[in-house]
């Protein structure tokens, strides 16, 4: 299960969209960021409902796979 999100704070906006299965594993989310620093870096810590304790994925790039 993919959340899709856009958040708009701090300047930039930010959004999570996601491509669902079609076979089992190719899922995946791609990461929005515009309007951001050009020196800032963006981490993000995804989590597989229905655990949100630890992280699915923790990445700096774009996009993230299953």
């Amino acid at each position: 299960m993919f959340y899709m999100s856009t958040v708009m704070a701090f300047g930039f906006t930010f959004s999570a969209n996601p491509s669902p299965e079609t076979c089992f594993g190719n899922g995946s989310i791609t990461f929005i960021v515009s309007a951001a620093d050009p020196n800032g870096t963006f981490l993000y810590i995804v989590y597989k409902l229905p655990n949100v304790l630890t992280p699915f994925a923790t990445v700096n790039s774009n996009p993230l796979s299953e």
